[in-house]
């Protein structure tokens, strides 16, 4: 999805409040640096790329409740994944469990591309993964609920199937994690795109 840069902007402003609580300032140079060596001349679809990271870092803090370990994790993964940094770098310039996170995101990814279909052997599977780390978890969620807040710019199909599966897989475990307002909108969302008359009458 394409961002323009007030966009980009505002997911910057709207993530460096949700984070002064904890924030550091070691971390917020390191990171500045980093993705100045990642991205010389910003692109649009490197601004698209990073405000979304930026927007569910934000709900992750905002509505989930992580904190400095997960954001940085967020920020960074797709920048393991892409091989601009490696997991043992992360591990140096920040802490283990940062670089434990990313590699459940990872492990995680390489689920999906696995197995595209998530049926009940494939959702033990994917609890098994959470098992060093409960932030992926709710890392999950929160990329979820961003997608599903901006599920009208997929495909009829691609919103079909993602609603399917968030009604299955990630509303069940925002509950049972006790994010309840998240999964009443992860419910409400995927009802309006696989039964839009129910939801209309709801």
């Amino acid at each position: 999805m394409r961002t323009s840069l007030p966009d980009f902007l505002s997911a910057y402003k709207k993530l460096l409040i949700a984070v002064q609580p904890f924030a550091k300032k070691d971390d917020l140079l390191a990171l500045k640096k980093m993705y100045k060596s990642f991205y010389p001349a910003l692109e649009e679809k490197d601004m698209a790329l990073i405000a979304k990271n930026l927007r569910i870092a934000t709900i992750s803090v905002q509505e989930v409740g992580l904190g400095r370990s997960a954001v940085i994790g967020i920020l960074l993964f797709s920048h393991v994944v892409e091989e601009k940094l490696s997991l043992e770098d992360v591990e140096k310039l920040f802490k283990k469990d940062i670089s434990i996170i990313i590699k459940g995101l990872i492990q995680v990814a390489d689920l999906y591309k696995k197995t595209p279909s998530l049926d009940s052997e494939n959702f033990r599977s994917l609890l098994l993964t959470f098992a060093e780390d409960v932030r992926v978890i709710f890392i999950m969620l929160a990329e979820r609920l961003y997608i599903m807040r901006r599920l009208k710019g997929y495909t009829e199909e691609e919103r079909q199937n993602i609603a399917r599966e968030t009604s299955f897989l990630y509303a069940p475990m925002a509950h049972r994690l006790g994010l309840y307002s998240i999964k009443t909108e992860l419910e409400d969302l995927s009802l309006k795109y696989t039964n839009a008359e129910t939801y209309k009458e709801i």
